[in-house]
């Protein structure tokens, strides 16, 4: 998956869940720290983190008594600040007390919606051996799931791949970008694009959505059209949409507040299931150039006409 979703039990951020029996408090906090270190630069770039139990998870860490002070106070302002901290509705009436019990809740709001992994204390990890979603966090890189890690997928042009390889992004980013420079909705090769977003429950995260199209193949009064027909037939979209209409482009990208994709054949469907294509998640850098390619006041590229559609 190009966006993937983890949960943590609390005791990751323990530092006594390090080292062993001879190790002292120092080397715990340094052992601690790395492992959080590296954590952290990964789910910033590809990932959202579960705040379990209707946000209980997140106060728990923060009266955990032995949390390694500095570090975990970066980790989860910098999630939170980049709103990949996402609260979720318990599942157990009960409220967890202790590492086992978050691992259980975690395990069982898997069951509701899949997540890519559990990451634990060794100690945790003992206790769910036999549970293969569940890994240490001293052991990741011997954990299929996190091997299988790609910034890359291999879907089939269709409704359906699109849908299962989007559901999490279109759910949980603030904004979306799609640049196309020929998604015309109308059009033979993308008039299923509507049913993305009827097959994707939307949420209250989503604040805005543009399209950056061009003006290479259709004109300005087709874009119109083509894109009120679209609102129309998206009855659950309930915020407005703005259309960019620029001179040339060629590529094909998604951006989002989470994620940036670059697309080769955009939005394109196949009636056929064995036509391939590959998406590609950019680097923030990367995605953070293509967004403000894309912003009429860098002027990067001439911007012919615009319209919205409340």
């Amino acid at each position: 998956m190009l966006l993937n979703e983890y949960s943590l039990t609390p005791d990751v951020f323990n530092f006594n869940s390090y080292g062993n029996s001879t190790t002292d408090e120092d080397c715990r906090k340094d052992i601690c720290e790395i492992h959080l270190k590296q954590l952290l630069s990964i789910l910033q770039e590809e990932a959202l983190l579960r705040n379990l139990h209707g946000g209980k998870w997140y106060e728990f860490i923060n009266r955990l008594q032995y949390k390694h002070p500095i570090t975990t106070k970066k980790f989860l302002k910098a999630l939170k600040k980049q709103r990949r901290l996402v609260t979720t509705e318990k599942v157990n009436l009960k409220k967890p007390s202790d590492d086992f019990e978050w691992c259980q809740e975690a395990l069982s709001s898997h069951k509701q919606a899949p997540l890519t992994g559990i990451i634990t204390p060794k100690a945790t990890k003992q206790r769910f051996e036999n549970n293969q979603i569940v890994a240490s966090i001293e052991k990741l890189n011997e954990t299929n799931w996190w091997l299988d890690r790609s910034p890359s997928v291999r879907l089939s042009r269709t409704v359906q791949d699109y849908v299962n390889n989007l559901k999490l992004i279109f759910q949980h980013s603030n904004s979306l970008m799609f640049i196309d420079p020929y998604l015309n909705p109308d059009s033979k090769s993308h008039n299923k694009f509507h049913e993305i977003f009827i097959k994707i429950p939307l949420t209250n995260s989503l604040q805005s959505i543009e399209f950056h199209v061009s003006l290479d193949r259709y004109s300005s009064e087709e874009y119109r059209v083509s894109f009120n027909h679209l609102k129309q037939q998206i009855k659950n979209l309930k915020i407005p949409i703005t259309v960019f209409m620029w001179e040339q482009f060629h590529d094909r990208y998604l951006i989002t507040d989470l994620v940036g994709i670059s697309l080769p054949h955009g939005f394109g469907f196949s009636y056929s299931p064995k036509p391939k294509t590959t998406w590609t998640r950019l680097g923030k850098k990367h995605k953070d150039e293509v967004q403000g390619e894309f912003d009429p006041s860098t002027k990067q590229h001439r911007l012919i006409d615009t319209f919205s559609l409340p």
